[in-house]
């Protein structure tokens, strides 16, 4: 994997290493967390996210053009061990997905007090369909993409703070 990122977020969330870990594999979290329409998740394998997504992706400022999206797909973390100074490291790939031919990101995770700083970092992108690949234009799909994973932390660090991060 390159070392070069299209993009990536950092956020800061109230939780232990432990809990983080109950929670990232966990179906249930991803259901209540990810910020899209409609979603359905499973964990085929311990480490294999496998979900439906029904979303849309804006193409215009005032949120008037909408492409609905209807995603199947798998995104598989490996965790990679350890670095002291940089925390835990998990690679994450998608697979058998409609809509991309490959995705690759690092998700680094380090404890830092009673908190944990998570980083996402989007190191590769190749979609499968001309109309995003060229036709709308990858950089409008890679916005799409970062706006989504910010609301993901945002999900996930308010859900910590009012401690229901396992309710159902």
């Amino acid at each position: 994997m390159e070392n070069r990122n299209i993009f990536a977020i950092v956020g800061y969330i109230p939780l232990s290493f432990q809990d983080f870990e109950k929670a990232i594999f966990s179906a249930e979290f991803w259901e209540r967390v990810s910020p899209v329409s409609k979603i359905s998740a499973s964990f085929p394998n311990p480490n294999v996210l496998e979900a439906d997504v029904e979303d849309a992706i804006q193409v215009d400022p005032a949120g008037i053009a909408k492409i609905p999206l209807e995603i199947h797909g798998e995104l598989v973390f490996e965790y990679k061990g350890e670095d002291g100074s940089k925390g835990h490291l998990y690679e994450v790939y998608a697979r058998n997905n409609n809509y991309l031919n490959s995705l690759e990101a690092r998700l680094r995770v380090k404890p830092e007090g009673a908190r944990l700083k998570v980083g996402i970092f989007l190191q590769s992108l190749e979609l499968n369909s001309m109309l995003f690949q060229r036709g709308l234009g990858k950089d409008a799909v890679v916005i799409a993409l970062k706006l989504k994973m910010e609301k993901l932390l945002r999900n996930f660090k308010t859900l910590a703070e009012q401690g229901k991060i396992f309710e159902e």
